[in-house]
């Protein structure tokens, strides 16, 4: 007769792990999950494009990130090469169209969270076009001329809410 507690016996993990690869692998139901995510850090390379009508306005920019390593050499120490990613960037959202139609500028750092988009089109010439967007759901501005006043608005917002608290 076993004595020990029933939490101290060893699992079945064979029983579990059917029963985590009958529950994740196999499972193609409408529930099914799937993501669409990216999130990127760097500085904006030109002046934002705004385009369209009042209601339907989008913005278009370039974002450069920077990946860091060290390269082996022959001779010498290795060398730090730094290799730079250019990003087409889309907004749609219209209140993030606003925000970086006031606050982002060459040069700006933005951090975004979205999606990646690819698309497909037709040149006026005839030639098909594949082209990647990011399009983002949120938009941080960290530096430029948008970053120290939406921190100022922020920091008005939260005394507020300070006083009202009292």
């Amino acid at each position: 007769m076993n004595l020990a507690p029933k939490m101290l016996q060893p699992y079945k993990f064979s029983s579990i792990l059917t029963i985590t690869k009958k529950c994740f692998s196999d499972y193609t139901g409408p529930m099914e999950k799937s993501l669409n995510m990216v999130q990127l850090l760097g500085r904006v390379g030109q002046k934002p494009v705004i385009r369209g009508e009042k209601d339907k306005k989008f913005a278009t920019f370039g974002l450069a990130t920077n990946i860091n390593y060290s390269k082996k050499t022959i001779n010498g120490p290795a060398a730090m090469m730094t290799k730079t990613e250019w990003h087409d960037i889309t907004v749609f959202r219209p209140f993030l169209v606003d925000r970086v139609e006031q606050y982002v500028d060459k040069g700006s750092r933005v951090m975004i969270m979205g999606s990646i988009e690819y698309v497909n089109y037709e040149k006026a010439d005839g030639t098909k076009v594949q082209s990647t967007r990011i399009v983002p759901d949120d938009l941080i501005i960290l530096s430029g001329k948008g970053a120290a006043e939406i921190h100022s608005e922020s920091e008005t917002l939260k005394s507020a809410k300070e006083i009202h608290q009292m």
